[in-house]
């Protein structure tokens, strides 16, 4: 829940010790800090100062090679949710505002660019200074800001900003709270997606939903992206696209075990949203290609990819003579789950899928015409030692294996997780072609152990 008006983080000693002389700095009243995510060369440390009569709040920096404070910014207002973007001295931070008509703070946008530097710039994005900015909303402290790629947009949260209560005449807020009696009765509408317990364990979860907004730094200006707290925008990375997904006309299905969403295509520039498909049966093995040229995603026992810049959906694996679904799962939904998505090769050229036994290059674009598989062996020349095929005596005729074979079902953290090409065998240039020049490719190894591997076997005819 965002802090009140009233609430201030106290702050603490933090000390900085440099291992090389082994000398300490002290800085006092520290209530955030996030260190330069550089690596190797990151030297920045930023504070955030919270005093207890909040005179001295501020943000600072610390410079561990000259061992000097800089002060970024100062003023009464808290200080929260430092945000450094990765390999640059770029940096954000959150500063609270109050406002007599509503009820808890709203926040501030703050931004450094290039910190230290000749072509060092500040940048503040002030609601109230925003006529576009929408109306009954406020910048949240609950969501942290994050940057994207090119340092050129910040994305930041967004909610409803309520109004304060009226006051009753005669009476202020401390009396009428104490004379107020807690509620008795618990009621539930049949409509609500949510169980009363269910509404109250996750109460305060439910107070923190936002939805996301963007922040273009060139023309400081904001726009919003999320439109519903029932529903999830995420940023394509390399693209100037989000993808959206919208779950609020589900939200009794979810609550059950049956999840369905809505997804579509946003657009950062102007938050335009595309849509792309209605009802998707299940978001959860929802995923993005590492350069976010493609959605993946699985539906009747397939798995379709839609190309982010033309909108085209295609089938990637109905002529493949394999099943990448778990048919001995027990789930009672109609979707049963995959064996998983192990990764993509470069600059999203093919996919790699499992099916129970082996691994899939997929191109994910139009599938190729019917065809047995080309089968090849994978080369563990520059493979980790974990990557080195083992006999599996659990499979079919004691076939060769990858550890990464005869695995279960993937999780949902899993299958989120799976962005890049993980390091079983190395797919070098002969292996994994673009999309465009070659047919879905089944990776697999001999069926029995080479002769130099095998043990010795008797041949006699008779006893020994």
């Amino acid at each position: 829940e965002a802090p009140s008006d009233d609430d201030n983080p106290g702050g603490s000693p933090l000390i900085v010790r440099n291992l090389a002389n082994g000398r300490d700095t002290t800085l006092g009243n520290v209530s955030d800090f996030a260190w330069q995510e550089t690596a190797k060369t990151g030297h920045l440390l930023a504070v955030a100062i919270s005093t207890d009569d909040k005179t001295g709040n501020g943000v600072a920096v610390f410079d561990t090679e000259t061992a000097t404070l800089r002060t970024l910014d100062s003023s009464p207002s808290i200080y929260t949710n430092l945000s450094w973007r990765k390999d640059s001295a770029d940096l954000s931070a959150l500063k609270s505002t109050t406002d007599e008509k509503h009820d808890g703070p709203g926040n501030l946008a703050l931004a450094w660019t290039r910190l230290g530097q000749s072509s060092e710039t500040a940048l503040t994005y002030d609601p109230a200074k925003d006529a576009k900015f929408p109306t009954g909303m406020r910048l949240v402290s609950y969501r942290k800001p994050s940057w994207s790629d090119s340092g050129t947009d910040v994305f930041l949260g967004i909610a409803a900003w309520d109004e304060k209560p009226a006051k009753e005449p005669g009476k202020d807020a401390k009396e009428t709270t104490e004379d107020a009696e807690p509620a008795a009765v618990d009621v539930w509408h049949w409509r609500d997606s949510d169980v009363m317990p269910k509404q109250k364990k996750s109460a305060a979860q439910d107070r923190r939903r936002n939805m996301l907004a963007v922040w273009h730094l060139n023309g400081n200006s904001l726009v919003q992206l999320g439109h519903t707290l029932q529903g999830q925008v995420t940023p394509l990375k390399h693209q100037n696209l989000a993808y959206s997904t919208d779950w609020h006309a589900y939200a009794m299905e979810r609550s059950i075990g049956r999840p369905a969403t809505d997804l579509s295509l946003v657009d950062l520039a102007t938050g335009a949203e595309t849509k792309l498909k209605d009802r998707l049966a299940d978001d959860r093995y929802l995923q993005v290609s590492p350069r976010g040229k493609y959605l993946l995603y699985l539906q009747n026992d397939h798995y379709w990819t839609i190309d982010t810049s033309t909108k085209a959906t295609v089938n990637i694996t109905r002529n493949v003579k394999t099943s990448f679904i778990d048919k001995e799962s027990d789930d009672t939904i109609k979707q049963l789950p995959p064996f998983g998505v192990a990764g993509w090769t470069k600059d999203d050229h093919e996919v790699i899928l499992y099916d129970k036994f082996d691994l899939w290059i997929m191109p994910p674009t139009a599938p190729r015409p019917p065809a047995s598989p080309t089968a090849l062996r994978t080369k563990f020349a520059t493979a980790t030692p974990s990557s080195i095929p083992t006999r599996n005596s659990s499979t079919p005729e004691g076939r060769w294996s990858s550890p990464c074979s005869a695995r279960g079902p993937r999780n949902r953290d899993t299958l989120a997780s799976s962005r890049e090409l993980p390091p079983y065998p190395s797919f070098g240039p002969t292996e994994a072609s673009t999309a465009s020049s070659k047919p879905p490719t089944l990776i697999s190894t001999p069926t029995s152990p080479s002769p130099s591997s095998s043990p010795p076997t008797n041949t006699s005819a008779g006893p020994t």
